[in-house]
């Protein structure tokens, strides 16, 4: 699969990457998880994405159905440091991201050891809260490498702070520092839906303006799709000034039937033109997939299809211009 910079950290992603937490939400096993992630590396996926607040669900040998909980369990980090260790030999070429910014808790996922205890279960008194002391992110890095088996971390995303704190010269400092530590390759932010149990995320556009413009940061990671254009078209504009680079969140995710035009003849699947359509401005670095079925194969593929033409793009436009949001990436 192609290649792409992610902006000028130096580090390059495949054009496709992976949503570990995507099986978690699917409510897959243990063994199916793992499975899924090794054959998206066998496809060619070199860039995974996780972070302490993917999970948890019950391990397959448990016996118990999935249920959504509250907590930091790093069920994603786990399953992923799972298969980072069955792979030594791929390490150098795996780019490997996770997040930190919401203050750690008592993870039964914290090494392979614990791996058939059951899943830390919070109450709703025990809501989720962000904290960017030094203590609390260095011990969400901390966890985070032991559950990932694999140090450094290629690259930690600040996970959705808002504008004040993303501007905030400790934590940058405290983050470079961690670069020339050695415990991390490069860092961003990346701004998702609040996990469960936490408050409502900060509305992406202006933090992330300032990760971009401001700090100079090599990436951000946004939802940016077919479906959810905005932020992220804004977004592409200033990457494009500082020479950083968007990370497409839910890049997979659309619906339309109105696309059939770019779909006949084109040999192209709608997963795939999805995807094609969020890697049409080359300052996105990469576009990720929650596939957790043959569309992995489908998705996977898309990396190595040629690029929408100008005409597709207009075509895309023309389609969606009455939505909400809606418009060219270009």
């Amino acid at each position: 699969m192609r290649q792409r910079p992610l902006g000028h950290s130096g580090l390059h992603v495949s054009e496709v990457g992976y949503d570990v937490a995507a099986p978690i939400r699917a409510g897959l096993g243990e063994d199916e998880a793992v499975a899924l992630l090794h054959q998206a590396i066998d496809l060619g996926i070199t860039f995974l994405d996780t972070a302490p607040t993917d999970g948890p669900f019950e391990p397959s040998h448990s016996g118990t159905e999935h249920r959504p909980v509250l907590g930091l369990d790093g069920q994603g980090e786990w399953l992923l440091g799972r298969v980072v260790r069955a792979r030594r030999a791929d390490r150098d070429r795996l780019v490997l991201a996770t997040k930190a910014g919401y203050r750690p808790a008592a993870s039964p996922w914290a090494a392979p050891a614990r791996r058939g205890s059951p899943s830390v279960r919070l109450g709703q008194k025990d809501a989720l809260e962000q904290d960017w002391g030094r203590p609390a992110l260095l011990a969400s890095i901390d966890r985070s490498l032991a559950r990932l088996g694999a140090e450094p971390i290629d690259l930690l995303w600040a996970h959705n702070p808002d504008p004040d704190e993303l501007g905030r010269d400790e934590l940058a400092d405290f983050l470079n520092g961690q670069v020339a530590a050695g415990k991390l390759r490069a860092w961003g932010a990346a701004f998702t839906p609040a996990p469960p149990g936490a408050p409502p995320a900060p509305h992406p556009e202006e933090p992330a303006q300032v990760a971009l413009r401001e700090l100079r940061l090599p990436a951000v990671a946004v939802r940016y799709s077919l479906a959810a254009q905005d932020p992220g078209r804004a977004l592409l504009d200033a990457a494009r000034v500082t020479a950083g680079s968007l990370v497409a969140m839910g890049a997979d995710a659309v619906t339309s039937e109105r696309l059939g035009p770019l779909l006949r003849d084109r040999d192209r699947s709608m997963i795939q033109l999805a995807l094609l359509f969020a890697l049409a401005d080359e300052s996105v670095a990469s576009a990720l997939t929650g596939a957790t079925d043959q569309r992995l194969v489908e998705a996977a593929v898309a990396g190595d299809m040629p690029a929408l033409t100008q005409d597709d793009l207009d075509l895309l436009a023309e389609l969606h211009s009455d939505r909400p949001g809606a418009g060219p990436s270009t």
